[in-house]
């Protein structure tokens, strides 16, 4: 090579190096600094969008009701007569109380024939299911303080009292001639209890409800107040007693069947 071209290659190898020759870089932020731009759709587009929110919901409540619906296609038909609940509620209801034998029936005084005790007067007519005959204290007055004691044939619980105050007998006597009490003591056991007969135009049967019942086997009546007869004041009859008591209930322990 001549000679003379070598300081030539030299000024081009300084000028190539030198860091005045080289072009500025652009800032690497040049090419993000434009504004956002907002999301525009077009009718078109939000009208897609809204049937396919639509297919979606529908979609979802159909598989919904498949999923509740009983395997066999139908709605499980309401239960019968003989369906278990109805069972169950029969079984759970309270027994109904019965009508319990009377053993025996006594008294603290009986009406007189003659001075004489009358058995057409005694306790046992108060039990025997005919309101034409009935038990007439015979105690002077309108026999106030004077029983009727009666005593099944076991130890029951007693829930109910039927009483029928005075009597109507056969021709010759009438209900409403004898006193018949107006207020009675119902003593169950070892509670007592209040019955006050309605008084009216004709005979009729009174109620006495004992809740809880109680466990008992004697029932005594004592007169507390009478209304006065027409004919004779001075008798107080009563014409029936009645005792219920709940069946199927066991007894506590230490009772007396």
């Amino acid at each position: 090579m001549p000679a003379s071209s070598l300081p030539t290659l030299q000024l081009h190898r300084s000028a190539l190096a030198s860091p005045e020759a080289a072009p500025a870089p652009l800032p690497l932020t040049a090419a993000y600094r434009e504004e956002p731009r907002p999301l525009r759709l077009s009718l078109r587009q939000l009208l897609f969008a809204g049937a396919a929110v639509a297919a979606a919901l529908g979609f979802g409540a159909a598989l919904a009701m498949w999923l509740m619906a009983p395997t066999s296609g139908k709605m499980p038909a309401e239960p019968g007569p003989d369906a278990a609940t109805v069972d169950f509620a029969a079984s759970t209801a309270p027994p109904k109380p019965q009508r319990e034998q009377i053993a025996a029936a006594t008294a603290s005084s009986y009406a007189s024939t003659n001075g004489q005790p009358s058995s057409a007067s005694s306790a046992a007519l108060s039990i025997d299911g005919d309101t034409r005959t009935a038990w007439c204290e015979g105690v002077d007055g309108p026999g106030v303080g004077q029983t009727l004691r009666l005593t099944l044939a076991a130890t029951r619980r007693i829930s109910r009292i039927d009483v029928v105050a005075g009597v109507a007998a056969p021709p010759g006597l009438a209900w409403g001639d004898n006193s018949l009490p107006s207020m009675i003591d119902v003593v169950v056991g070892t509670q007592r209890f209040v019955l006050q007969p309605s008084s009216g135009q004709s005979i009729h049967r009174d109620t006495l409800l004992i809740t809880p019942p109680v466990i008992a086997r004697e029932v005594m009546l004592i007169l507390r107040e009478t209304i006065q007869g027409t004919r004779f004041p001075e008798t107080t009859c009563i014409s029936e007693v009645s005792i219920w008591a709940t069946p199927d209930s066991p007894l506590p322990k230490g009772s007396t069947p």
